[in-house]
């Protein structure tokens, strides 16, 4: 006999298996058993949030703020002198579906997400530096990637308690006494999955601790991951030497082999609960930090507004 909620254990924890696929199978699952809210919260993530929708912290991403020039067919950089207002600028909630993300988490490194301002922000910003080209925020694969982590491990956990309470779906049915055990456990709730992702309300970095952080200079990056992200020493050291043994890169585009698994050991220690990191945020940040120590946060074609 087949199991759904076990079909989705099963595909949750396989890392090729797509976002969507998973998404709805459990919608199946919470229709079947009248679970309104977590029926609510997968069309929320398979549609995309609407206008006045609570969008989940998860879904809070950190990018850079850039104007393209068509003159030479480059991205600048847009800076904020008040660390406020750049981190404002720079966070942002994202509604888009989550097809559109696994597009983006498709292309790798590639891949950026492009979220524009609203119209009076965005107005503002181009009378007040005579832009010909509408600014938006860009946004990384490794913050896309992270939302994207960040709904697989919400699905693999409700499954979990699901089987727990002993609510399985053998054969595609679910029984009398499985629906009203789903229905009146508080655990299989949305709302009681907070914890799975960490508290990200305070987890964006703000402009002016990133700017701390001297280029090559491992040591005020050091101290911004073990005081700012609370990293023990061992694991910083552990970076300090995958950047040693990888090649300086010349472009914000890819990091070095040594590096990028030295990302997916952290990523998978936040998602294991010994960093007070989300997915999202241990993905984000970590790479802003880094990138910065390379040089690439702010560069000479970096444009300084009025806000």
């Amino acid at each position: 006999m087949s199991s759904l909620v076990l079909e989705l254990q099963n595909e949750a924890i396989d890392s090729q298996k797509s976002v969507v696929s998973l998404l709805r199978k459990a919608l199946v699952i919470s229709r079947k058993l009248n679970l309104v809210d977590f029926d609510n919260w997968i069309n929320n993530e398979l549609n995309g949030y609407s206008k006045g929708d609570e969008i989940p912290e998860y879904r809070r991403v950190q990018g850079d703020v850039k104007a393209f020039n068509p003159y030479n067919g480059m991205w600048m950089p847009i800076v904020c002198e008040d660390s406020k207002k750049a981190e404002f600028m720079s966070t942002r909630m994202i509604g888009q579906k989550i097809t559109e993300l696994e597009k983006i988490d498709l292309k790798g490194d590639s891949g950026v997400l492009h979220v524009p301002f609203a119209k009076n922000i965005e107005t503002k910003l181009m009378n007040s530096m005579d832009l010909h080209s509408k600014p938006v925020l860009i946004v990384p694969s490794t913050s896309v990637h992270g939302i994207i982590e960040s709904v697989r491990n919400i699905l693999l956990n409700w499954a979990l308690k699901l089987e727990q309470q002993g609510v399985l779906g053998e054969n595609l049915i679910f029984n009398e006494i499985e629906k009203t055990t789903a229905l009146s456990n508080q655990q299989i709730n949305i709302t009681n999955f907070q914890g799975i992702l960490g508290d990200v309300t305070n987890s964006y970095v703000e402009q002016s601790n990133l700017q701390r952080i001297t280029k090559n200079d491992f040591e005020s990056l050091k101290k911004y991951l073990i005081d700012q992200l609370k990293l023990n020493a061992e694991d910083v050291s552990e970076l300090e030497k995958a950047i040693k043994n990888d090649p300086k890169p010349k472009t914000k585009e890819k990091f070095g082999s040594y590096v990028s698994k030295w990302l997916g050991k952290i990523i998978s220690k936040s998602a294991e609960g010994l960093y007070k990191l989300s997915l999202n945020s241990a993905a984000s940040v970590l790479g802003q930090a880094i990138w910065t120590y390379y040089g690439f946060l702010q560069t000479n074609q970096s444009l300084k507004t009025l806000c």
